[in-house]
């Protein structure tokens, strides 16, 4: 996805502050965007970035962004390249059921996004997998997860570690 001019820093459409209800909603969370059953291959520096925004000290909290990436294919190239998901400032999403493959590293989350849930995420030929959460799929080297990613087929080849490990 790309915008067809540039935005500068500082110049993005951000979140406004969460509102206050009966509720208090201390967390300052808001909803975000799912991210479902995509393929990204062949990454430059990158595949999803998730990312809240920071505060200074003279300002109000900013909002945290609950967002979902569930059931996506990230494959960085025929050799390792870009971070496959980036998670930084603030943000606090759910990662379900994600295929990383042949990426630099896997999953980048930043400290300020320590909220982030992992689960049932797989991790193959990652220079780094980063964290990998509860229920990780790491297949054995040698295995074969794609038809033909060289000429980007990405459906699962037959006896994959793809089929059917997917959390419910």
């Amino acid at each position: 996805i790309s915008d067809a001019v540039p935005v500068t820093a500082g110049e993005q459409p951000l979140a406004g502050p969460v509102r206050n209800l009966a509720v208090l909603n201390a967390l300052r969370l808001v909803a975000g965007v799912t991210i479902r059953n995509n393929v990204v291959a062949n990454l430059g520096t990158g595949g999803i970035l998730l990312s809240g925004q920071t505060s200074d000290v003279d300002e109000p909290a900013a909002p945290v962004p609950i967002s979902k990436v569930i059931n996506n294919t990230i494959y960085g190239g025929a050799t390792a390249t870009g971070i496959g998901i980036k998670v930084e400032q603030s943000s606090s999403p759910t990662l379900v059921n994600n295929a990383l493959v042949n990426t630099a590293i896997g999953i980048s989350i930043d400290a300020s996004s320590s909220s982030t849930v992992l689960g049932s995420n797989l991790f193959y030929g990652n220079g780094a997998n980063g964290p990998t959460g509860s229920d990780a799929i790491l297949p054995p080297g040698g295995s074969t997860l794609f038809i033909d990613p060289a000429s980007n087929n990405y459906y699962p080849a037959p006896g994959s570690p793809l089929i059917d490990t997917a959390l419910n």
